[in-house]
């Protein structure tokens, strides 16, 4: 694996999305050699299992698991602490980002060499709407 990039993805109950989502999430990770690493937050529904159903033991897929919840800092802070790589990115496992924005980031890194890189939305109306009829 080149450890150049680790993916975060805290996860708390997310049994729902997380069928959509994973298999593309791994696929895009595995075909750049990045890090895949998944932090259950203490998910009180089946977040877990399904995260071990796709891991299939890959050396790039890591689960970190808390047994209690300790919120979206702490399962970011838990997954930074497992990175095994240079840089690290997070995105939400609920699908709401594109990823090919993970690679828009990392290549706008990297010409910049900038100490960290903030994606946004903002002024991206269809973002807003998805999110909006996702939230609901």
């Amino acid at each position: 694996m080149d450890k150049t990039l680790s993916i975060i993805i805290p996860v708390y109950n997310e049994e729902q999305a997380l069928p959509l989502v994973l298999p593309e999430i791994i696929s895009f990770a595995q075909q750049r050699d990045y890090q895949l690493i998944m932090v259950n937050d203490g998910s009180k529904d089946r977040s877990l299992e399904i995260l071990k159903a796709h891991s299939k033991k890959e050396a790039f897929f890591k689960i970190v698991n808390h047994k209690v919840n300790k919120g979206y800092g702490g399962a970011i802070k838990s997954g930074i602490l497992a990175a095994e790589t240079d840089y690290i990115i997070t995105i939400d496992a609920d699908g709401q980002h594109y990823l090919e924005d993970v690679n828009n980031l990392f290549d706008h890194q990297k010409q910049t060499d900038a100490d960290m890189i903030i994606g946004s939305r903002k002024g991206l109306k269809e973002a807003s709407i998805f999110r909006g009829i996702g939230k609901n």
